[in-house]
């Protein structure tokens, strides 16, 4: 190149680079998913994940979408995805529209790709094999003047979920003293297993431990096995039923002891509403005694939980607990009403986190 040539073209060097540049960054940007919607519309962005038939898109233009999967005509993913179908096949490569209902995935390493229904797509992306959450909260009501009371709540569970298998533990304190004496001393916590049999169907083994000392109560123990079903399970949603045969062995500190046989049941539900910004949850535990149909005790605990920062939350809960076999003088029925502060880690809370950033658009 000659020295004129050169002095020529040196000053068009940073447009030559430019547009270098952008037209790199033009590939970069053009690099991307795109879903087909039925009504005809197309989204482009990347797909994140899709579960429980709802799948979730990032945009640059519109931030993050959801998506119901029955609005969806056909996808195409300019990286590899993991793609689990309804057979339990599962495959990681790219997806692109084959005919019309239908997908194809190029895997890695096999020359012909796989054809499927987009009805027999379960999950695009799983979340990790196992998922896990640790919460503690903690509730404190001093009243000080014409009636000086302490009550202080302490509540525990550790949710471990993996493909076939959940285990809980849970369990929770309550202590009060009225003019500096202990007024109220119980504990509950409760043990269990699941094994899934089917996406829906499990069964359980579970152990409940509960202590009341102004209810003579020294320890019951439930054990006890049984079927369950799962109606809905995601981080935003949860809905379960069981029912089961428990053995119940009740230790009084007064009291004549028994142990008896009873008939167990167990609803667990929660979700997120307006916009993942509240968690509303019921849980109710019940036995139902063989010998005595009138020997009955019931546990619920329903309440909102407000997330408020990395993991800091806030909790107004109502305790409504019937026992039908206490010492004469005491209430068969305890009621509390509870505001805690509370702090969850796990990465079942970072995927709520993720979720709650999309936002449902549907396609008719």
């Amino acid at each position: 190149m000659t020295r004129e040539t050169s002095r020529l073209l040196f000053p068009m060097l940073p447009f030559l680079m430019l547009g270098i540049f952008a037209t790199g960054l033009g590939a970069i940007m053009a690099r991307a998913d795109e879903v087909q919607l039925k009504n005809g519309d197309r989204i482009s962005g990347t797909i994140v994940r899709m579960e429980n038939k709802v799948l979730m898109i990032r945009t640059s233009y519109a931030g993050d979408l959801s998506i119901r999967w029955e609005a969806v005509a056909a996808i195409a993913t300019d990286s590899s995805v993991q793609v689990g179908l309804s057979d339990d096949t599962s495959a990681r490569g790219a997806v692109f529209p084959a005919e019309e209902g239908k997908l194809s995935l190029k895997a890695e390493k096999v020359e012909e790709p796989l054809t499927f229904n987009i009805d027999d797509v379960e999950i695009i992306n799983p979340p990790p094999d196992y998922r896990w959450t640790f919460r503690l909260n903690a509730g404190v009501d001093i009243e000080k003047g014409n009636t000086d009371s302490e009550d202080y709540h302490l509540d525990t569970q550790l949710f471990v979920r993996t493909e076939r298998s959940r285990y809980t533990v849970w369990a929770e304190l309550d202590k009060e003293y009225t003019s500096n004496i202990l007024s109220k001393d119980s504990a509950l916590s409760v043990l269990k297993y699941d094994h899934f049999l089917t996406k829906k169907w499990y069964g359980w083994l579970a152990t409940l431990f509960e202590t009341d000392e102004f209810k003579d109560l020294n320890l019951r123990t439930v054990v006890g096995a049984g079927p369950g079903y799962q109606f809905f399970e995601s981080p935003l949603r949860n809905l379960g039923v069981e029912i089961g045969p428990v053995y119940v062995n009740e230790d009084f500190d007064e009291g004549k002891d028994q142990g008896y046989g009873a008939l167990s049941w167990r609803l667990d539900y929660d979700q997120y509403f307006w916009g993942n910004r509240v968690q509303f949850f019921h849980w109710q535990y019940g036995l139902w005694s063989v010998d005595n149909s009138e020997d009955v005790a019931i546990y619920t605990r329903t309440g909102l939980r407000i997330p408020i920062v990395k993991g800091l939350s806030a909790t107004l809960q109502y305790n409504w607990d019937l026992d039908n076999v206490v010492p004469p003088g005491e209430e068969e029925i305890d009621e509390r009403f509870l505001f805690t502060l509370g702090w969850e880690l796990g990465n079942y809370r970072e995927q709520i986190r993720q979720l709650s950033k999309f936002e449902y658009i549907t396609s008719d």
